[in-house]
């Protein structure tokens, strides 16, 4: 019963670290919308390119994507060592370790 306890606590505690680093405070002032766009355009006379075609948004969507992907692997990772009591060298946290750091290695 204790050892249930102390992984419960400790994967609250990963979940609520990770979900404060993960969280953006960055507001925006200005209006992204594609209606806005399209007026702007329709004044301006130029073909407006959509918000998700473009470079930048893919990149945006590839970090997005990795990320997440890292907070779940993180959390699996810390889950699963909790689990094999802290053995390093269990095979199940080698490979959730490992996967992490594929996950790390592509994201950076």
């Amino acid at each position: 019963m204790n050892t249930k306890i102390k992984t419960i606590t400790v994967s609250v505690a990963a979940a609520a670290m990770l979900t404060a680093g993960c969280t953006s405070s960055k507001t925006s002032s200005t209006s992204n919308s594609p209606a806005g766009a399209a007026a702007t355009s329709a004044t301006t006379g130029t073909a407006a390119t959509a918000p998700d075609a473009t470079a930048a948004a893919d990149l945006r969507a590839t970090l997005t994507a990795l990320l997440s992907d890292h907070v779940w692997l993180a959390g699996n990772a810390l889950q699963t060592a909790v689990l094999k009591g802290g053995n390093l060298k269990d095979p199940a946290v080698v490979g959730a370790v490992s996967a992490l750091d594929a996950n790390s290695v592509a994201l950076s």
